[in-house]
């Protein structure tokens, strides 16, 4: 298995909020692109699947592929722990407040 080096890491971050602008678009591609590469070369990631998840969620809000990125980040153990906003995920865009606290309680 190869690791991904430091600096490559450092590239994926959690966004908090984001809008696209149209100007924008070029580094959207770009950071779905560094992320499908990472996950190519490191699958079972956790940070960079639960990084991605939350682009996906924030940014191209691509809620079902969000959804089954979040899932693998949670099932990939140890999870690392920005998986957990896999919760905040269920609880805001699926409105399902059970299956969030079910999520956070389950680890």
């Amino acid at each position: 298995m190869q690791v991904l080096d430091h600096e490559t890491m450092q590239k994926f971050v959690s966004p908090i909020k984001a809008n696209v602008e149209p100007d924008d678009y070029a580094d959207y591609f770009r950071t779905e692109q560094l992320y499908q590469t990472g996950l190519t070369q490191d699958p079972n990631n956790p940070l960079l699947l639960a990084n991605y998840a939350q682009f996906l969620y924030l940014v191209a809000r691509d809620y079902d592929r969000a959804e089954d990125y979040f899932k693998r980040a949670i099932g990939v153990e140890p999870p690392d722990a920005e998986a957990y906003k896999y919760a905040s995920f269920l609880w805001r865009v699926r409105k399902d407040l059970w299956a969030a606290e079910e999520t956070f309680g389950s680890h």
